[in-house]
C-alpha cells in the first residue's frame, strides 16, 4: 500500500483525461514552483487546466458526498429551507416571510437578487435554482 495523499492519485486521473480527452499538450501540465508549497499542491502554470482541476476536484468532492449520504451541516439546511420557501411564496406572488436577515443572507450567497428597491424585490439567482434541483435530485422520493 502506499502513502501516496489521495489528491495526488486525483491528479494522475485528471492529467490523463486533460491530456487524453481534452487534446491538450504536455506543457499545459507543468506547475508553478512556489517555495512555500507542497511538491503535491503546486498550481498549474496554465490558468485554464488550473481551473479545470479546480473544477475537478469540485465535482470529486460532491461525488464523495453524495455517495455517503446527504447529511448536510444545519446551517445548510435552514439555508435551502429559506430558499425553497422563498421560491414558494414567489412563485404564488405571496409577500415572502422569511425575514430581512435571511434575504441578506441569501442574496450574499448569490441564491438571491435584489433587483429593485423600493419597494424591495428580489429574484432567484441561477445559483439559486441549481441549488434547489440538486437538492431535489439528492432527495428520496
Amino acid at each position: 500500500m502506499t502513502n501516496k495523499p489521495m489528491l495526488s492519485i486525483e491528479r494522475g486521473q485528471f492529467e490523463a483525461f486533460w491530456c487524453k480527452e481534452m487534446n491538450v499538450q504536455e506543457m499545459d501540465l507543468h506547475r508553478c514552483e512556489f517555495p512555500m508549497t507542497a511538491t503535491e499542491n503546486q498550481p498549474y502554470a496554465c490558468h485554464e487546466t488550473e481551473r479545470s482541476w479546480v473544477t475537478w476536484k469540485a465535482r470529486a468532492l460532491i461525488i464523495a458526498q453524495h455517495q455517503s449520504g446527504p447529511a448536510a451541516l444545519p446551517f445548510a439546511k435552514k439555508v435551502i429551507s429559506k430558499l425553497r420557501r422563498f421560491e414558494e411564496c414567489a412563485g404564488d406572488s405571496q409577500d415572502v416571510d422569511i425575514g430581512r436577515k435571511w434575504f441578506d443572507v441569501l442574496t450574499h450567497l448569490g441564491l438571491l437578487e435584489r433587483v429593485q428597491r423600493s419597494p424591495a424585490f428580489w429574484e432567484m439567482t441561477q445559483q439559486g435554482e441549481d441549488a434547489l434541483e440538486v437538492v431535489r435530485l439528492n432527495t428520496p422520493q
